[in-house]
């Protein structure tokens, strides 16, 4: 099971399980996903992972219910949802605080002169040239 603390996207986490479980069981689809989740339409999984629809958060438990993720996980998982969905600057930066507030969470906030260095591809390189 791939940890989903290393996502800041629920719809590449709802993809990469997706791949997953595909290559695992090539009867796995997105028909038997709408059937245990609980939508009629096999289609609107493709909708979600492309962007095009959103999730309500009633939606999100039962996803996070299908996916077998433990309460941190799921409430990390509703996070993210809440994130990707965030229509205003505010209540994106709101959310994403949260996520990084996540105790388990590999999201990190890099300092000025950390961003700094990183702000560059080419800064590295010479680092590891030298």
């Amino acid at each position: 099971m791939m940890d989903i603390f290393l996502y800041t996207d629920f719809r590449k986490y709802l993809y990469d399980f997706y791949e997953a479980e595909k290559k695992r069981n090539p009867h796995f689809s997105h028909r038997y996903i709408a059937q245990k989740v609980g939508f009629s339409s096999s289609g609107f999984f493709s909708k979600i992972i492309q962007g095009k629809t959103n999730i309500s958060n009633e939606l999100a438990l039962r996803f996070a219910d299908f996916l077998k993720l433990k309460k941190n996980e799921a409430d990390y998982f509703g996070l993210l949802v809440l994130f990707n969905q965030a229509k205003s600057h505010a209540d994106k930066k709101r959310w994403f605080e949260k996520i990084v507030a996540f105790s388990k969470s590999k999201v990190k906030i890099v300092e000025v002169s950390q961003y700094k260095f990183f702000e560059k591809w080419y800064y590295v390189a010479i680092r590891e040239l030298m």
